[in-house]
């Protein structure tokens, strides 16, 4: 199972907008490299490329099946492996 849509149903403006959403890394090129939101390094020439450990997709925070919708708020760069980690423990308890 993969969260959000593949990679190339995105229009760029929102692959770009969602990129920008990262945390940029110091020292690094904020265009080519960013930080996901568990500190692991993305690179955007690796959108959608599960064969490179910078490989990166678009995350839904909040799962379609779960009422989580494409607006921007909701989309998240996400290590593909941390993606996959994600889909196996859904739900996470957004309580806390």
């Amino acid at each position: 199972m993969q969260t959000g849509k593949p990679a190339q149903t995105y229009s760029p403006q929102t692959v770009l907008a969602v990129w920008n959403r990262a945390t940029v890394v110091a020292g690094r090129d904020p265009k080519e490299y960013r930080k996901d939101c568990h500190g692991n390094t993305i690179r955007f020439g690796d959108h959608g490329n599960a064969n490179s450990p910078f490989g990166w997709e678009i995350d839904r925070i909040v799962p379609s099946a779960r009422g989580g919708g494409d607006e921007l708020s909701n989309l998240q760069a996400l290590q593909w492996r941390s993606s996959r980690i994600k889909n196996e423990f859904w739900p996470w308890d957004l309580a806390s």
